[in-house]
């Protein structure tokens, strides 16, 4: 997968197509109401809109680029995984309608989860976009099984620092817990014959534990130093950058560049 050739050019995308969102959005409603199309139609553009935002769609999927996030303690293979670098108002970021391609994982990853340190300016997007917590946290319920570890990295996210947690089990065996991917309301998974599936889990931020120092130390918890392009596996708290950090302990919500917690 490719991504924009600039950030400039990625933000008039965004801006075309929330520009037709709305005026989708207001053309929809003023049906409901009067069976006549009201509102400015969008110059140039004499398409179903709904058909257009589809197009527009596929165009950011194409996209999306698909970086190194992790690496699996079991196997030792990096997992690759798309995500939108740029910022939260990118479809991808998207909490109810996620635009994300569909993903190619190793065959012990379990869960994919995280948080973000929020730094001003917010972005101004008309969807709900939930990062996580402001600072990193991992599952007990998932981790406390025998055969589960975790790994936690960091990149930034436009102007915030994300941290994704990956979850990996050998072996993967049903009732070992799960998580909704990380800013999504569900969670996607493969049948066994490879066809895709989702499942909505309920989340309860009471059940996060931000205190990572046991985990680490137990090496039920690995990491991976900021900036290593070589992802290399890192186990105990020596030189560990992920504890300690602060942050809003609660699930952050942002839309139209407010953000608020539950």
């Amino acid at each position: 997968m490719m991504g924009w050739n600039s950030s400039m050019e990625r933000t008039a995308f965004l801006r075309r197509y929330f520009d037709l969102y709305s005026y989708s959005y207001i053309r929809r409603s003023s049906l409901n109401n009067t069976g006549v199309p009201q509102g400015e139609p969008v110059p140039g553009e004499s398409e179903d809109p709904m058909r257009m935002l589809a197009a527009m769609r596929a165009e950011y999927e194409a996209h999306i680029p698909v970086l190194p996030l992790s690496r699996c303690p079991f196997t030792g293979r990096v997992v690759y995984h798309s995500i939108d670098p740029y910022g939260i108002d990118g479809l991808w970021w998207s909490y109810e309608s996620p635009v994300r391609p569909v993903e190619s994982l190793p065959s012990r990853y379990l869960a994919f989860s995280g948080s973000m340190k929020l730094v001003l300016p917010f972005e101004n997007s008309p969807f709900l976009c939930k990062p996580g917590p402001g600072s990193p946290f991992v599952q007990p319920r998932i981790l406390q099984h025998e055969s589960v570890k975790a790994v936690i990295s960091t990149l930034p996210i436009g102007n915030h620092r994300g941290f994704p947690v990956f979850y990996f089990a050998d072996p993967v065996q049903k009732g070992m817990g799960v998580t909704n991917d990380w800013g999504m309301s569900f969670w996607q998974y493969r049948d066994p014959d490879g066809t895709p599936q989702w499942i909505s889990v309920t989340e309860n931020e009471r059940e996060y534990d931000f205190n990572l120092e046991p985990w680490v130390t137990s090496g039920k918890l690995l990491w991976i130093a900021p900036g290593d392009r070589t992802m290399t596996l890192r186990t105990g708290m020596n030189d560990c950058p992920f504890t300690g950090l602060g942050g809003e302990e609660k699930n952050q919500r942002i839309q139209y560049g407010k953000v608020w917690t539950s």
